[in-house]
């Protein structure tokens, strides 16, 4: 149930905040294309004493560049048994991440994230006393995700929107596993896939995640992600999922209105098409 609900947030973080293009955006997107091709044209413009010379116009590039982020947040996190009654615990993660431009809108999102994680579960023993024991797993692990996603919005909005997903591998460092079944002990994670051991190294699975960026550079995001290892040595299956949220903030160039580049350049195109303006200038 929490997983439709942190999935239905995705998608409405993705698409339902997206501001809708009015006519007036369009017509700055087609002032856009008109002011870059002006841009990229020789020019013949009169001197001082009226012969016609060659004026180049230097085309201002506006290049998309690499950007890091910062972001920190809680999540709800769940160690899942097919056998056991599974409860989620509080975790938490931050870290940082690149925003890669490869074309258009498409975006390459690598990433390092410190991740505290884990889950609860609750078996049924069999016996009258105790009935159930609880599993409690506290893990903190080291994850390198790599999301490919699209990147949307306007330059004239306040916000821009990116949905991507991908794939992440962690590292398990350690931890603690707490047993309760009437009386609580708690000992510390033995790392490994040998004997004596009750978890493993490494996990791995796939994530999907949604953010709204605002043009100061803050941004929220929506993730969540479902892991495809066995983490338990010895039993049939176990693996991780977790869902939640994070806030942070994009370092690097931010998204500026064009609307006075783009006016002067279409001034000028303007001035120079006028039939009168050129019978002049002839």
């Amino acid at each position: 149930m929490k997983g439709t609900i942190t999935l239905a947030l995705l998608i409405w973080l993705s698409l339902g905040v997206l501001p809708s293009v009015t006519a007036q955006e369009r017509k700055a997107d087609k002032m856009q294309d008109e002011g870059d091709a002006l841009s990229n044209t020789n020019q013949r413009r009169p001197d001082e004493d009226g012969d016609i010379q060659e004026e180049v116009v230097k085309k201002k590039v506006h290049h998309k560049h690499v950007k890091i982020g910062i972001e920190a947040g809680l999540s709800s996190c769940y160690m899942h048994r097919p056998s056991a009654v599974n409860d989620a615990i509080l975790g938490g993660n931050f870290g940082t991440f690149l925003y890669i431009p490869l074309t258009g809108k498409l975006y390459l999102q690598p990433g390092l994230y410190y991740m505290a994680n884990g889950g609860s579960q609750t078996i049924g023993t069999g016996y009258v006393y105790p009935p159930t024991i609880t599993t409690t797993y506290n893990v903190h692990s080291i994850e390198l995700p790599v999301n490919l996603g699209f990147r949307f919005g306007h330059k004239k909005t306040r916000y821009m929107s990116f949905i991507g997903m991908g794939p992440y591998i962690a590292r398990n460092l350690g931890g603690t596993v707490t047993f309760n079944d009437g009386t609580t002990l708690t000992d510390n994670l033995v790392i490994g896939s040998n004997g004596g051991q009750n978890f493993k190294a490494f996990d791995y699975g796939l994530g999907l995640n949604t953010s709204i960026e605002w043009r100061c550079g803050l941004f929220l995001r929506a993730r969540y992600q479902y892991g495809l290892a066995n983490l338990a040595p010895h039993v049939a299956t176990m693996n991780s999922m977790s869902d939640g949220f994070t806030f942070g903030y994009l370092f690097g160039k931010k998204y500026k209105p064009m609307k006075k580049h783009f006016k002067r350049l279409t001034e000028e195109n303007d001035q120079y098409n006028d039939p009168r303006q050129r019978r002049a200038d002839e």
